[in-house]
């Protein structure tokens, strides 16, 4: 364990602000892959993480996490708050329908993907989110989400690859 935090602190931090490196006090989480078969899941994360850059709809992105050369993670915002309840439903709503615009489908809405700050809802947890254009599933995924934000995560509301029209399904 202690090597694996020791190999964290020695990963090169790149900002995607003309590449300088982070400085001054801030609270941020690094997601990263504890092993090569979960990079394919941080590079869907990071990706998507670029797609809403600057709409605050998530944490900001603050850079990359490498090693030898590769992504492996991320670098994002901490954001203080609480996992979303059904009576968070509005604001929760509001930023879902903020992500549709932009054309992308989160795929994995429940209450744990959801921080609530400042009577705000932010998204997290990108793994599964696609540019998608079928403006049906984005519907589906806004009216399935009070029932989502009721239970509890699992892969009932998950939206799979092989759900090409994006209805929710189980494996």
């Amino acid at each position: 364990m202690a090597s694996q935090v020791l190999r964290l602190s020695l990963l090169q931090i790149w900002s995607k602000h003309n590449a300088k490196r982070l400085s001054g006090h801030f609270s941020a989480i690094a997601k990263f892959a504890r092993f090569h078969r979960e990079i394919r899941y941080y590079i869907a994360e990071t990706q998507a993480h670029e797609w809403i850059d600057g709409h605050k709809i998530g944490p900001a992105f603050l850079g990359y996490l490498t090693e030898e050369n590769r992504v492996i993670g991320s670098l994002v915002e901490k954001i203080d708050g609480q996992h979303a309840t059904v009576s968070d439903l509005p604001a929760c709503e509001t930023t879902v329908r903020k992500l549709h615009g932009l054309g992308i489908l989160h795929g994995d809405l429940h209450r744990h993907n959801f921080l609530i700050s400042e009577k705000r809802a932010f998204l997290i947890d990108f793994e599964t989110a696609k540019q998608f254009v079928n403006r049906e599933a984005m519907q589906r995924e806004v009216e399935s989400l009070e029932s989502q934000l009721l239970d509890e995560p699992g892969i009932d509301g998950e939206y799979h690859d092989d759900a090409d029209i994006g209805v929710p399904t189980t494996k």
